[in-house]
């Protein structure tokens, strides 16, 4: 249960003039869906449909969106680990999809199966870490053909905590959840939330086939799945708060919408990994003051809507200390 207080931005008319920017570009501008499976999927609704370009009504989206649970059951292969996402629950994950680490002798290198093994070990034995993760570092010495599954086995072996599963092809979201099939039984696999995903848009409004598709495999099996635009301020989408967190609001109600679409109810969660741009080299910059507001209204957006949120600690800093922490901590006043 979290016991955390939260920090608001904007009161609730400004929540509402986000919202209402957000269905003004569903319905004026639309969201590309290339995939063309995916837009056979929006024709058996209203929506209007030009070559990828879907565009559809805020009461048909928001109906849709309103299928999906405001919180959900992530199993874990222990059942006294399981955890409850969204509602007042605040549940920790580790790391996602870092290539390179630091050894114990201070030096930066790419990261193996071995280091994902022992990182699994750790976040086992964290009582902070709710989620033993999936892509907890790349392992660079595993061939990317078949590095999903030594991820998940390593999940599944090293930590009775839930896992997290693989969406860079649909081959590999349908073999996590053969994996899942094995671990918990193939009609529990296939009806109850055993992994938790994440995905990208690509901002500005692009769903591309590979995230759908394993939105699809996910959503089919009720696994959820966070839906979370790739979104680079300045760059990406406008440079204000406000119009940025417009943009990713219509991307990702999109994408929760069209997964009630594949099965109603699939449990999906509002995320925003807000970055911002240096405008002088264009590099994209994680935890600046910019991030943090972006994050702070994600979360009251999602809270409005009675859904799940995704929230990442993140630092400017490019070394371990003190300051760096404290760069991080202002995500755990951001609504959960």
């Amino acid at each position: 249960m979290r016991n955390v207080p939260v920090y608001e931005v904007v009161n609730a008319e400004g929540v509402e003039q986000i919202h209402e920017l957000a269905m003004r570009i569903v319905e004026n501008i639309g969201v590309d869906f290339r995939d063309a499976e995916s837009l056979d999927i929006w024709k058996k609704t209203d929506a209007e449909i030009q070559g990828e370009r879907v565009r559809v009504s805020r009461d048909t989206l928001m109906a849709l969106v309103d299928q999906a649970p405001p919180e959900y059951v992530h199993h874990a292969r222990n059942p006294e680990r399981t955890v409850t996402v969204g509602g007042h629950s605040m549940v920790v994950s580790p790391s996602y999809g870092p290539p390179y680490i630091y050894d114990l002798e201070g030096k930066r290198r790419t990261a193996t199966l071995v280091d994902q093994h022992n990182l699994q070990k750790l976040n086992h034995m964290a009582s902070s870490v709710h989620i033993a993760g999936g892509p907890v570092v790349e392992p660079m010495d595993i061939p990317v053909p078949y590095r999903h599954l030594y991820m998940a086995y390593s999940g599944f072996k090293y930590s009775d905590k839930p896992i997290i599963g693989n969406v860079t092809a649909r081959e590999r979201a349908e073999d996590t959840i053969e994996m899942c099939k094995v671990v918990f039984g193939d009609d529990f696999a296939t009806n109850n939330c055993c992994t938790t995903s994440l995905i990208n848009a690509n901002s500005p409004l692009v769903w591309d086939a590979t995230m759908l598709d394993a939105l699809k495999i996910y959503a089919a099996n009720n696994h959820a799945v966070m839906c979370s635009p790739f979104s680079m301020a300045a760059a990406s989408t406008p440079a204000s708060n406000v119009g940025t967190m417009a943009v990713v609001t219509a991307e990702a109600l999109t994408a929760i919408a069209f997964a009630q679409l594949v099965r109603p109810g699939a449990p999906m969660l509002f995320g925003v990994p807000a970055m911002t741009v240096a405008l002088n080299s264009g590099a994209p910059v994680h935890g600046s003051p910019d991030s943090a507001i972006v994050q702070f209204l994600a979360g009251q957006m999602a809270w409005a809507m009675q859904k799940p949120s995704l929230i990442l600690s993140s630092s400017m800093r490019s070394t371990i200390s003190v300051r760096a922490l404290d760069s991080m901590i202002w995500t755990r006043f951001s609504r959960p």
